[in-house]
């Protein structure tokens, strides 16, 4: 929770970007942002946020672009604090702008990635004899497995119950 949270309720963009510095640090140290004692109540750690001068702990290991990402994240006062926009621009958002990611973001990207494990196609002998399924040509687009799938000259009966399992 951010400061102007935790004091006068307030839950604005500025109380994200805070939000947002937590979670980088929580993802670099994979401990939560705050380094509070095992038995600490959470009323002290409100009290730490909202009453309290400092700030969560600032991994060493980060890259000092790094570094200061996460300092702007904590700016106390809301009304100083980076927006999202500001950070758009930050060098430890560029730096990773150019990059050649070979994995997918989303789906629609998932149709021009190419795993890089191989193309290893599990085998069921009985739906390629049953349905004459291509799977050499499975790894083409997506709309195109999908079609293959629907266009299938036997296609699939869901409605036979003797393969099924019941799960109550």
């Amino acid at each position: 929770m951010s400061p102007e949270s935790v004091n006068y309720g307030e839950n604005e963009s500025p109380a994200d970007i805070w939000a947002l510095g937590c979670a980088v640090v929580e993802m670099v140290t994979g401990k939560p942002a705050w380094n509070v004692e095992k038995d600490s109540s959470m009323w002290s750690l409100l009290l730490k946020i909202g009453a309290g001068e400092e700030s969560p702990m600032i991994p060493e290991d980060l890259s000092k672009e790094g570094k200061d990402f996460v300092e702007k994240c904590f700016v106390k006062d809301p009304r100083k604090r980076w927006t999202a926009e500001m950070f758009l621009n930050h060098p430890f958002i560029e730096e990773g702008k150019n990059a050649n990611d070979s994995s997918p973001r989303n789906h629609f990207d998932f149709s021009d990635w190419v795993s890089s494990v191989g193309d290893s196609t599990p085998s069921f002998p009985e739906f390629e004899e049953s349905c004459q399924w291509d799977f050499v040509s499975c790894s083409c687009s997506v709309s195109n497995r999908l079609r293959q799938l629907v266009t299938v000259e036997m296609p699939v009966s869901w409605s036979e119950s003797d393969s099924w399992i019941s799960v109550r």
